[in-house]
Parts: C-alpha cells; structure tokens; sequence
C-alpha cells in the first residue's frame, strides 16, 4: 500500500500511531513512515517498540481496520501474549493509554493494566495461540 493508497483517516491514524509513540520512546525499526514519505509500497500497518526493564513491547497498527495489537515478550521468561484493540474513531485515547503503562507492562501485571484499556476501545481481545482467540474481559477490582 501506499501513501496515496490509504484514507485520509487511515493516513491520520497511522501519523496519531507514529507521532504518540514516538515521542514516548517508542521506536519504528522498519522505518514505515519514512518508506510511505518516499512513496515506497508497505504493508497497510505501523510498528512501533518499546522495551522496559521485564518486557519487550510491540504495538502495531492496521489502518484497515481499526485496530492495534500489543504483543508482550517477557525477557526472562521467554513468554509472551498478544492483545487487539479494535477501536470506532480515533486511537488517541488508547495510545494516550498504552504510553502510559509502557512502563510497568510486563506478564505478571498484563491483566491488572489491560483493564484500564476498558472505555478507550470498541472490544480487546486476547490471543493465547494463531488457533486461541478470547474476547479479554478483566476480573473486577476487589
């Protein structure tokens, strides 16, 4: 796909993907921003990293959708769960949210944080495997 290619709301999205994340430390390491910039065909999606001291954080955007997965890869562990936000109309406030629990994120406190996803997005679903998918509905607080 390019630049030319996408919606004027994809293109917003994915420049609202780029610009939060980056400027919260995120890095794009296949560079899709500039490939688009140079008119060069990508995937309709962007990719964004982040690593905390427990976690390696990978957050893609699929402009065709409306979506955003976050994959969290444990460091020690050699673990991992990947989740999907689909959201309605901008991705603000679930970036907004995401940057901050960058931080923290890790495979022991996932579930605590994700709830606060709850209210950003349309639906979060939880992938355990290509052939496990969940609809991820967070325990209440006690």
């Amino acid at each position: 796909m390019r630049k030319n290619d996408m919606t004027k709301t994809q293109l917003r999205d994915l420049q609202m993907f780029n610009m939060i994340l980056e400027c919260h430390g995120w890095a794009d390491p296949s560079y899709t921003e500039e490939k688009l910039e140079s008119g060069q065909s990508v995937k309709p999606e962007g990719l964004q990293v982040f690593r905390n001291d427990r976690a390696h954080l990978i957050a893609k955007f699929h402009a065709p959708i409306n979506m955003i997965d976050l994959s969290i890869l444990d460091n020690k562990r050699k673990s991992s769960v990947h989740f999907h936000f689909i959201y309605d109309q901008a991705p603000e406030k679930l970036l907004d949210w995401m940057v901050g629990i960058a931080a923290e994120l890790d495979m022991e406190s996932f579930s605590a944080l994700i709830r606060g996803a709850e209210g950003k997005c349309d639906m979060i679903l939880m992938e355990k495997s290509e052939k496990e998918i969940y609809e991820f509905k967070p325990a209440p607080q006690l």
